[in-house]
């Protein structure tokens, strides 16, 4: 498996990232319970570039006071430790309780906004204080998914049918967003096209790794995989089938990382798209996509239960 210089230096940024948000949490809230912090976005994924942002999530175990309290206190202390806020109005503006993205999948309280936190949590989502609830969380909202999956040859298809829900509803997202003049589309629309595909895509495999594995077994296997970040868990299912499609995610990266280029993307207005970065990624996109289709043809063939899954 090839190996990139922006992808190495990501990682880096982001496990130190990672380290330097778990030892403050830890100095400011000690043994206190009662809530779970992770981190999702650029730095779960370890992807970290000059302008990522730490996206922030607050958890109550039980009732939601403790979440609000913590998030409160500490989320105005994250300039001064040298990371750049989540933007104001997102999904992570709010603690939320537990029970919100694990008790009410696909019911009447299930929202654009609870259905992303539940996907980020899965599929890309990184403790950064209460490891062990943190841990039991995803066993159980990973119990709840797999609890119909019975028999070999069923895929988790519950667990399947809400990673696709949240790629279809982050697609309609975008549109609805991108009528808006005061924000920048060409760095959505790439973010779209890359992190969000990739995201997806590595919710995807894991999901086709469930098949033909017996049903007790099922839930250790999708836990396995979503400890995983999302490139990790694509080498590791792929191994050397998705080196191109990788290939194509660094030079993305390696976009986000030069200042010049990601003002091109941060164009407001109709404007972005005549900018030479967003031309070459907008082809280098158009290249991972199919690449990933390739690599899902070449993993599991054109018969495989996921394929179809995938279709009806």
């Amino acid at each position: 498996m090839t190996e990139h210089k922006v992808l190495l230096e990501a990682r880096e940024r982001a496990q130190l990232g990672i380290r330097k948000l778990r030892e403050a949490l830890q100095k400011e809230f000690a043994d206190r319970t009662g809530f779970i912090v992770a981190v999702n976005g650029s730095y779960a994924r370890q992807e970290v570039t000059s302008g990522s942002d730490v996206d922030i999530v607050f958890l109550g175990t039980q009732s939601v006071t403790p979440a609000k309290e913590a998030q409160e206190v500490f989320m105005p202390r994250l300039e001064g430790l040298g990371f750049k806020a989540p933007s104001l109005g997102g999904v992570f503006e709010t603690a939320l309780p537990v029970s919100s993205i694990r008790d009410n999948i696909g019911g009447g309280g299930d929202t654009n906004a609870t259905i992303t936190l539940r996907m980020l949590f899965l599929l890309e989502g990184e403790w950064l204080f209460n490891e062990k609830g943190f841990r039991e969380l995803r066993t159980e909202i990973v119990q709840a998914y797999v609890r119909n999956a019975s028999g070999e040859a069923h895929l988790c298809k519950y667990f399947l049918n809400d990673v696709v829900r949240y790629w279809r509803t982050i697609c309609v997202d975008y549109e609805d967003k991108a009528r808006s003049r005061n924000k920048a589309r060409g760095i959505r629309h790439v973010k779209l096209r890359f992190s969000r595909m990739l995201l997806y895509f590595a919710g995807v495999l894991a999901a086709a790794e469930t098949y033909d594995v017996p049903t007790e077994q099922k839930q250790a296997v999708l836990e396995r995989l979503l400890a995983m970040n999302p490139i990790e868990r694509i080498r590791h299912i792929t191994g050397s089938v998705s080196d191109k499609a990788i290939a194509h995610y660094a030079d993305f990266l390696e976009a986000l990382c030069d200042e010049g280029m990601r003002a091109e993307l941060e164009v407001l207005g109709p404007e972005y798209a005549k900018t030479p970065t967003y031309q070459r990624l907008r082809e280098a996109a158009r290249l991972f996509r199919e690449e990933l289709i390739e690599v899902l043809y070449r993993q599991y063939g054109e018969k495989h239960e996921i394929i179809k899954a995938l279709l009806i």
